[in-house]
Order: structure tokens, then sequence, then C-alpha cells
């Protein structure tokens, strides 16, 4: 007796192989993307936006500071989140301290213009955030020393200037002692260049 054996088709494992070369077209696509460089650009500007953009170009050009590195430090300090407060009680988008921002309403003859509420504001908090970084930067001349007070205190920073075990020449800052203070220079720095290089904005 002739016996003819019937094979079945895999529809599994057709699916497989169709789900397969989909991958496989959907890679050489997303790599040839990347080669022309879009897909790392689309990437990067999702990483790092320029959120409240109007704002910051408009308080950074009266501070007469760089837009980016006014995002490079809200990227740093809060990563636009307008609600941010810190374990140190720091608020907003450029995590100001209330009694500093008290100090500057002084400084700036708004004396009771806001409340400590009004850092969550991101006007409010941008606006006085680029003054007091503009004050900063225009204290200590170096910009990473003025990023070290931003962050420290002027205080600590004026201390550190004044050791020969921390600074050589009383403006650059041969060493931060605080760990914390050191990350976050360092971090700034590197946003600050991200952001040049990313956007035409400065």
């Amino acid at each position: 007796m002739n016996y003819t054996i019937k094979r079945k088709k895999s529809w599994g494992g057709r699916i497989a192989l169709i789900l397969l070369a989909f991958v496989v077209f959907a890679a050489l696509l997303t790599g040839m993307w990347f080669a022309i460089g879009g897909g790392r650009e689309y990437i990067m500007k999702r990483a790092y936006p320029l959120e409240y953009e109007e704002t910051v170009l408009e308080e950074s050009k009266e501070a007469g500071l760089d837009p980016a590195l006014v995002f490079a430090v809200i990227k740093t300090e809060s990563n636009f989140d307008c609600e941010a407060e810190s374990h140190a009680g720091a608020r907003g988008l450029m995590q100001m301290m209330p009694e500093t921002f008290v100090w500057l309403q002084s400084k700036r003859g708004e004396s009771g213009a806001f409340t400590e509420e009004d850092l969550y504001t991101p006007a409010v908090n941008i606006r006085y955030g680029c003054y007091y970084l503009a004050w900063l930067c225009q204290r200590y001349e170096i910009l990473e020393t003025a990023l070290a007070a931003y962050n420290a205190g002027p205080g600590n920073v004026d201390r550190w200037l004044a050791d020969s075990e921390t600074s050589v020449d009383g403006k650059n800052l041969s060493s931060i002692p605080i760990g914390e203070t050191r990350r976050y220079v360092e971090s700034v720095a590197g946003n600050y260049q991200v952001y040049k290089e990313l956007y035409q904005i400065s």
C-alpha cells in the first residue's frame, strides 16, 4: 500500500520570517537615519529641550547671559520641572532658595513683590535665577567659579578662593571640596556645551 503524507503549512514559521524581515528592514532604516545624523539630533533635542524658550531668551538677554548657559542650568537643576524642590528647600526651574529670592527682590527694589510660592512660576523663577546667575558671573568673572557659588553659595566659594589649597590665584578654583558642587559644575559645563552645539541660540 502506498501512503501519501501531507505536510501541513507552518504558518508560525512564515510569520516568524515575516517579522524577522520587518525587524531587519526597520534596523536598516534606523541605521540610515542615524548615518545622516537625523536620529542622533532628534534624540539629543528630546533630551535637551528648549522649554520655556521665550522666557529664557528674554530674561537671559536682560541679564546679559548666554541663553544656552541658562538652559544648561535649568537642565541640571530641575530638568525643566517647574515644581521641583530639593531636599534643602530650593524651588522651581533654577532651584532658588527662598531666602535668596527674598534678598534678590530687595536688591532689585522689589521687596514683597512675590511670595516664596511664586518660585514655582516659571517666568518669576527664570527672571530671578538669571539675575542671580548674572550677579555671580560679574562677581567672580570665571564661569566655573560662579557656577560653584550658584550651587554652594558665595560664602563657601569665598573661603575656597582664600585658601591656597583650593585656589592658587584667588579667582580660579583648583579643586572644589564639596563633591556635590564639583559634580554640579561639571554637569552644567557639559550641558552648556551640548546646548551650544545643538542650537544656534547664543
